[in-house]
């Protein structure tokens, strides 16, 4: 969310940039230009393709790369004192993708130039006492390239998030108890992706007891009921995904140049196919001074999904940060995850076949979907360094080089075969998920 860094926790200092309308409201302002160059925009493998079974023409698809122009102004006010914090943020990011690869084939493909934003409003009341409550909504519209379902491609939805949370803790600080709830809403302006509509209610409870000065042991469980409500009860059977999770753990600081955090738990996919598995978490922080940071970690946990009922996430990673004379800053980030997917409740068979009759013309249209397998697990791969540099404290720039790639063996054929019309039709899409994808962002930001 856009305050996630912006509104201070409860007796820290307030940022020095912004107009200060007050001596507790403040207003901030910023815009962004990034030019982004990207290899595959929508992460398609080269492999993919389609055959023509009447005329036996093929043609395999291809990478598209172009450069997008990012344009990001934004605005955030807030009332901020000991007692309640008001905030509201809007930001605006137009992207403008030229299509200076290729403009034919780019225009072929759709208008990909998109309007977005994100909006956030947030109040926090009785930050002073030991009962904290929390309100917090958050909507945008934005397109993201969809690299776990078999929908390749960006894809524009909406995401509505409504949060309500209440923290309680005792005069010592070293007990304290968050319980969240919250309804989140997503709506996919494609009419194609309209059984991938859901809403979810999400909620957590989380408890924290610090029994030595930096050093707390905490427990955590969350549930989350996901309803895809626009789902086809014929071609999905289970519109529902219910995972459950419960995990403990501790954190602290060992030295004082390294904290450690370890976590365990147990989680249950609550659906028509049960699936228990276990939960974990190690993150290594070595802290070598002001200016040098280095993490290793690990984590498995489970996600409900759209195509399949949920998908089980194990993931390595590692990170480095060095500062260099308070304005020059470098960072890379890396890791490897495995990706192992529950039951495919969108075609559930090696094999899916169906079959429809129009009423009024008599055509007889027929899908039938191969998989490869039931099972499917993907091999994700992504590298990311960045450097910065702060020209003035509110005006900086970044240059981020992505690499990411996927690789799976499972893949579809989807044939869609049209009788008793003419001409009759009969195609098979072929569809890979493996792919390679580099991005080069230069950003330059003003954010007082």
């Amino acid at each position: 969310m856009l305050f996630s860094q912006e509104i201070p926790k409860s007796g820290e200092k307030a940022p020095e940039k912004g107009f200060h309308l007050s001596d507790t409201a403040l207003l901030n302002i910023s815009f962004s230009l990034a030019p982004e160059f990207e290899t595959n925009i929508n992460k398609v493998s080269d492999r993919s393709g389609q055959t023509d079974n009447i005329t036996g023409v093929s043609q395999n698809a291809t990478e598209v790369m172009d450069l997008i122009i990012h344009l990001s102004p934004g605005l955030r006010a807030k009332i901020d004192d000991k007692f309640k914090t008001l905030g509201m943020a809007f930001l605006i990011n137009y992207n403008l993708y030229t299509g200076i690869d290729d403009k034919k084939t780019f225009e072929n493909l759709t208008t990909l130039s998109s309007l977005h934003f994100d909006t956030d409003i947030l109040g926090e009341f009785n930050k002073d006492g030991n009962v904290m409550f929390r309100v917090s909504n958050n909507l945008k519209r934005n397109s993201n390239p969809d690299t776990l379902t078999i929908e390749n491609g960006l894809h524009t939805n909406l995401i509505e998030d409504v949060n309500l949370a209440l923290f309680i803790k005792n005069s010592e600080d070293t007990l304290s108890l968050k319980i969240s709830t919250g309804i989140q809403l997503n709506y996919f302006e494609e009419n194609l992706l309209g059984d991938y509509n859901f809403w979810s209610s999400r909620n957590t409870v989380y408890g924290q007891w610090k029994f030595l000065p930096k050093t707390a042991a905490f427990f955590n469980a969350s549930f989350i009921y996901q309803d895809y409500f626009n789902a086809d009860s014929a071609l999905r059977d289970d519109q529902r995904s219910m995972p459950l999770s419960i995990f403990v753990g501790a954190l602290g600081q060992l030295t004082p140049k390294i904290s450690l955090k370890l976590s365990g738990g147990y989680t249950n996919s609550l659906s028509k196919d049960m699936h228990h598995d276990g939960l974990a978490g190690l993150e290594f922080i070595f802290k070598n001074s002001e200016n040098t940071l280095f993490n290793l970690g690990y984590l498995r946990t489970m996600f409900p999904m759209a195509t399949y009922q949920y998908y089980t996430l194990d993931k390595v990673y590692a990170g480095f940060t060095q500062k260099f004379f308070k304005r020059l800053l470098f960072k890379i980030d890396a890791s490897y995850s495995h990706l192992a997917y529950g039951r495919n409740v969108k075609y559930p068979a090696l094999v899916n076949v169906e079959t429809v009759t129009d009423a009024n013309t008599g055509a007889v249209r027929t899908t039938t979907v191969r998989q490869r397998s039931i099972d499917r697990e993907d091999h994700l791969i992504r590298v990311e360094p960045t450097i910065s540099y702060n020209f003035l404290q509110w005006l900086g720039l970044s240059l981020k080089y992505t690499f990411e790639t996927k690789q799976t063996p499972f893949y579809a054929a989807t044939n869609l075969a049209l009788t008793g019309v003419v001409p009759p039709s009969d195609i098979t899409y072929t569809t890979y998920y493996d792919y390679m994808d580099h991005r080069i962002l230069l950003t330059l930001a003003a954010d007082y």
